[in-house]
């Protein structure tokens, strides 16, 4: 029992990232405006064809920063973005975000307290 309880604790520590829950782009823009210190990474996406360059493109961005930022970072929340989900049409609109941009690669920004930083491209 006590190896078991180990394990989870393990598995929990290196696990890094937060998954965030917000369901909308309304929730999402509520809490990066609180301007609270967590710092937030927002993959924006718009979904390739299955086999298509695009939807490899995103799976490989989205499992490099994973395993290079979000895996080393345990106090990051990270949320997964499709661009084109009218359920985050306000978040997509108040950052800006070109969808036309999105078909070629992915996009992301990182904010902490109210100040972000956007990764785009190659």
């Amino acid at each position: 029992m006590k190896f078991l309880i180990l394990a989870l604790i393990l598995l929990s520590t290196t696990m890094g990232y937060k998954e965030m829950q917000q369901k909308n782009g309304h929730d999402i823009l509520r809490d990066l405006e609180s301007g609270d210190s967590s710092v937030y990474v927002l993959f924006f996406y718009v979904e390739g064809a299955s086999g298509s360059e695009l939807a490899q493109k995103n799976t490989d961005y989205e499992n490099s920063l994973k395993a290079q930022v979000l895996d080393k970072n345990e106090n990051f929340l990270y949320k997964k973005v499709d661009a084109k989900n009218k359920d985050y049409e306000e978040l997509v609109v108040k950052c800006e975000i070109v969808t036309a941009q999105l078909e070629k690669s992915p996009s992301i920004l990182m904010i902490q307290n109210k100040k972000g930083v956007w990764i785009h491209g190659p």
